[in-house]
């Protein structure tokens, strides 16, 4: 997962596909076998927002545990969690599992909101961290 910077305000996606419906989340999604997390951002990026970042530089801001139930399996997976502080707004395209984005103020996003604890965390992780300044 991903947190778009732009300013004081971060880019949420809101959830368009069970688990998390119409809640909020981060862009980013599975790394695909023989994929990197840094090639998986690039690409998720490219699916869920027609956005490219392949040359923007990625800040690692951590790991969490999350559990996805999914098809009636129950996953346990280790999110990572990266920011990129962009220099302009970019125009979003909504798309694959994303319905919809909006861009919130860091320090006023509502982590109840959030499909998943391990999202909630790093959003509050950020909402801490220098990047918000």
């Amino acid at each position: 997962m991903v947190a778009l910077c732009w300013q004081d305000e971060v880019l949420v996606a809101v959830r368009a596909r069970n688990p998390g419906k119409g809640l909020l989340d981060l862009p980013g999604g599975f790394v695909d076998p023989g994929e990197s997390l840094e090639a998986a951002l690039v690409r998720e990026l490219q699916e869920e927002l027609g956005l490219d970042v392949s040359v923007q530089p990625f800040i690692y801001l951590g790991s969490y545990p999350n559990i996805y139930p999914y098809d009636s399996i129950t996953y346990h997976t280790c999110d990572t969690f990266f920011a990129i502080r962009l220099n302009e707004k970019p125009v979003i395209q909504p798309a694959d599992d994303v319905a919809a984005c909006q861009w919130l103020k860091i320090r006023d996003v509502p982590l109840p909101r959030f499909a998943f604890e391990s999202t909630r965390t790093a959003m509050a992780r950020l909402q801490q961290s220098p990047l918000q300044a």
